[in-house]
């Protein structure tokens, strides 16, 4: 019988959340496993090292919707009920994908700050986790986890931002950042 999957949440202000994520994906694609990220708040097709190298690798899917973007600075209504549709389509897919046996780690990346906006379903996120097969580990990533999330989960790390070159005004790197 396969043990229980556990439940990861990444959250804080420093960098390094999604890059663990994926670090936990590459660990666990080198054991055969198969891997699932459903990244939020990210255009369908903004570039991303992380979107090339799933294409190449057999295990690791990455899936982008449409409408989930942009999650700073005010949203129009219109923006809000595309955003809120497009994320509860993202975690119907993503609760098929942890329940259904398919894949053995389940990476939400970016959800924490749609819960907190009320783009994204803390119940909808919780019956996921809930209804995850066996053996399937959920990863949780972005700013602000809410309290809720964290007392369901097994793993809370928090990134603490020091120091970032964004402070300098240097922008985002490929390869590095994105």
């Amino acid at each position: 019988m396969a043990e229980r999957g556990l439940v990861h949440v990444y959250t804080g202000s420093g960098k390094g959340k999604t890059s663990a994520a994926l670090g936990l994906a590459l660990r666990a694609m080198g054991h055969g496993q198969r891997v699932a990220v459903f990244q939020f708040a990210k255009p369908p097709d903004g570039p991303s090292g992380e979107i090339a190298l799933g294409k190449r690798l057999k295990h690791l899917e990455i899936f982008r919707f449409p409408n989930q973007y942009p999650t700073y600075g005010p949203l129009s209504d219109q923006e809000r009920k595309e955003m809120r549709a497009s994320t509860q389509e993202a975690l119907d897919q993503a609760a098929e994908a942890a329940g259904g046996g398919k894949y053995d780690v389940v990476i939400l990346d970016e959800i924490n700050p749609l819960i907190r906006q009320k783009l994204a379903n803390l119940r909808r996120i919780l019956q996921l986790i809930r209804g995850r097969a066996d053996g399937c580990e959920i990863v949780l990533t972005g700013r602000d986890a809410p309290a809720e999330l964290i007392a369901v989960a097994d793993y809370v790390t928090e990134f603490i931002e020091v120091k970032h070159p964004f402070q300098k005004g240097t922008p985002a790197r490929k390869g590095i950042e994105f």
